[in-house]
């Protein structure tokens, strides 16, 4: 089965910009010299003989900093051109994102320079690719100073860490709101994605007993069985504190993006956030939303399944029909050699309007043309 009906018209809310790490003083200062020197003696993660010739094989199944458009902008949009993707939202390398969020003295440094590289990369694509600038959360202040900053240049998505409250409050605290305001009145979306989840464990001896280990800081992710079991309890923990909170009812046009963190926790997640409300809550003023708390969900969230999930099943199940989107996870191992022929296999059994939603206007939310 082809999906050639949606080819120049796919929003894909997954990918990376996958830089090898001898070019990271470039583009990081400081954080990035530390890198390169971590890195110098590793020749996967080094540039070498730059990105292979983009092919219709090659864009596929070709991973890491080797990659077609793994890290130029003018190959990644051809790259996008042969996919058949309309936009798509880049984010970082983890390793940057550690960076950004520790204690490295540098680390503010890094998060400005990472980000005015990856403004650039968003206005040179006239839009077309939207990299997350990615956001410290230590203090209110420096959360809406940078987002300020970011927006101003031309930002299209903030990435933070969902893994620790931000700015030491919940999400839920209306502290936070001038920040949310700011996000909803700008149409920039909130992102969260696999590897923000630290510190959501307190104590790190939960992921010692390690039974099985895939992807690295070159490939991809680097994953474990225990993470990919647990890695969506931050985010579902965020996203319900949001919904219950009412923090999606005082701000409309705040969209959320959760991003490779899996589909198969969301609607479990709706059902008991609507039984809660309907049957336990119902009269508390904490629980005063004009909605179910399943419809914030469908208006203003977005979720990108694993690529080995059976989507139609959760569709089947709980609906949501707007929640579940499409995501490439270029060119990390996890996106596989064919996400739109799995992925889209999957679904169709719902039919081409599912299809469309899925591939194309599901995304859009994140994603606006």
């Amino acid at each position: 089965m082809t999906f050639d009906a949606y080819k120049g018209r796919i929003t894909d809310l997954d990918a990376h910009l996958q830089i090898p790490t001898d070019l990271y003083p470039d583009i990081l200062g400081p954080a990035g010299e530390k890198i390169a020197a971590d890195f110098k003696d590793i020749a996967y993660f080094n540039s070498g003989d730059g990105e292979v010739e983009a092919t219709e094989e090659s864009i596929w199944k070709v991973k890491g900093v080797l990659a077609p458009g793994a890290y130029t902008l003018e190959n990644r949009l051809h790259v996008m051109d042969m996919m058949g993707v309309s936009r798509q939202l880049v984010f970082p390398q983890v390793i940057v994102c550690f960076m950004i969020w520790g204690k490295d003295e540098n680390a503010q440094l890094t998060m400005r320079n990472y980000n005015d590289h990856v403004c650039n990369w968003t206005k040179q694509s006239g839009g077309r690719i939207r990299a997350a600038a990615v956001l410290r959360t230590n203090t209110l202040e420096e959360m809406l100073e940078e987002t300020d900053r970011v927006i101003a240049n031309g930002a299209k998505a903030v990435f933070i860490n969902e893994g620790r409250a931000p700015a030491g409050l919940s999400p839920a605290d209306t502290e936070l709101d001038p920040f949310w305001a700011r996000l909803a009145e700008a149409d920039i979306p909130l992102l969260l994605h696999i590897g923000g989840q630290q510190g959501f464990f307190n104590s790190p001896v939960w992921g010692h007993a390690k039974a099985f280990k895939t992807g690295g800081f070159g490939a991809g992710e680097p994953v474990d069985t225990h993470l990919m079991s647990t890695v969506h309890m931050a985010p579902q923990n965020f996203v319900q504190t949001l919904i219950l909170s009412g923090v999606l009812e005082r701000h409309p046009k705040l969209n959320l993006g959760v991003i490779e963190l899996g589909s198969h926790w969301v609607g479990p997640m709706a059902d008991l956030m609507d039984m809660l409300i309907d049957q336990s809550f119902a009269k508390t003023p904490r629980a005063a939303l004009s909605m179910k708390p399943s419809e914030y969900l469908s208006r203003q969230v977005r979720v990108t399944p694993y690529l080995m999930e059976d989507i139609a099943t959760q569709i089947d199940r709980y609906g949501l029909e707007d929640v579940y989107a499409f995501s490439t996870d270029f060119p990390h191992e996890e996106g596989g050699r064919d996400p739109i022929g799995r992925m889209g296999g999957n679904v169709s059994r719902l039919g081409d309007k599912m299809l469309d939603r899925f591939f194309v206007t599901n995304g859009e939310l994140l994603l606006p043309a």
